[in-house]
């Protein structure tokens, strides 16, 4: 029987995630089921309930941890080489600590440094320690906050990609193995969604990352995507841009990054991502917190792949 239920709960999630919208917005609420579900199956072991009944609560809990735990779990990689320290970090436009914010980013030592968020202010403390810059100076002047890369290798060839609703630069960063970077800051999918500046619906969300996905499989050459994506890793949108590449930050348990109070925290939301050609590797995946920001940074070391064969090169080579 718990056989055939942890089978049948594989096979809920793998439903799930084909899912429209709606499919996301459950899956989004899958800890707080995990919590309500596991005392509704102590209590009907308690009162020895039917174990038909038993049996289904317990296919909906492995649904919850299966989806919980399964785009989190250490994907293996070679070392890589030619390789750059990237990071992202959200630094909140309105954060009553903004040098403090900017000064946490600083200390990841990035050689190349994605900033969601970034304001006026952020930009001339970063600008300070970087010798290259990609920004939209009019959207910076006019706006409250807009999207930044700062490296300590060049960039060329920088612009704004058409038909995203949030904020994003495609630039070509000439490191030791030269690659085309999408910083992207994609709006917050919400039920109360009214046009706000920021946010957008479930359903524009998902049309917005399968964009996302086709420019960067456009490009020739090797692509990394990466920043505050507003995407959960439970979301179909995650299975999206993950197909044929590689997710940098699970070179080890990868950890929740939104961390905006103990309600949000209780959904363990993982939305800033970075993701690399699935013939590269990484190492060094990891989160860190940020001063003044309700974001973590992520930090993660890529570049080719120093083997010839490694876990990434032999079936993904198709993800841009």
């Amino acid at each position: 029987m718990v056989v055939t239920m942890a089978i049948g709960g594989f096979f809920g999630l793998w439903i799930l995630r084909r899912l429209s919208w709606v499919g996301d917005l459950v899956a989004l609420a899958l800890p707080a089921a995990f919590l309500g579900l596991s005392v509704v199956l102590l209590g009907l072991l308690v009162t020895r309930q039917a174990w038909l009944l038993d049996g289904a609560v317990l296919g909906l809990l492995v649904s919850a941890v299966l989806g919980i735990g399964l785009p989190r779990l250490p994907e293996s990689t070679g070392r890589p080489t030619r390789s750059v320290l990237l990071a992202a970090v959200n630094l909140r436009f309105d954060s009553a600590r903004p040098k403090a914010g900017a000064t946490s980013a600083l200390a990841l030592h990035a050689d190349v440094l994605v900033v969601s968020e970034l304001t006026e202010r952020t930009d001339r403390l970063l600008s300070q320690a970087y010798p290259y810059r990609a920004v939209n100076e009019e959207v910076l002047r006019t706006t409250n906050y807009t999207q930044g890369v700062y490296s300590k290798v060049p960039l060329e060839d920088t612009s704004e990609p058409a038909g995203l609703g949030g904020q994003a630069l495609r630039v070509r960063v000439v490191g030791p193995e030269p690659f085309v970077l999408f910083a992207v800051h994609l709006p917050r999918p919400t039920l109360n969604y009214q046009g706000n500046y920021g946010m957008t619906s479930f359903a524009e969300h998902r049309t917005e990352t399968e964009r996302l996905d086709a420019m960067a499989r456009g490009e020739v050459g090797p692509v990394v995507i990466a920043g505050d994506l507003n995407m959960s890793d439970r979301t179909r949108g995650y299975d999206i841009l993950d197909e044929g590449r590689i997710d940098a930050l699970r070179t080890g348990w990868a950890a929740s990054t939104y961390v905006g109070g103990f309600e949000w925290e209780l959904l363990m939301l993982r939305i800033d991502h970075i993701f690399i050609p699935g013939d590269w590797c990484t190492r060094g995946g990891h989160t860190v917190g940020l001063d003044g920001s309700d974001h973590h940074g992520v930090s993660a070391e890529i570049g080719p792949c120093s083997d010839a064969v490694s876990a990434g090169s032999t079936d993904r080579r198709d993800g841009g």
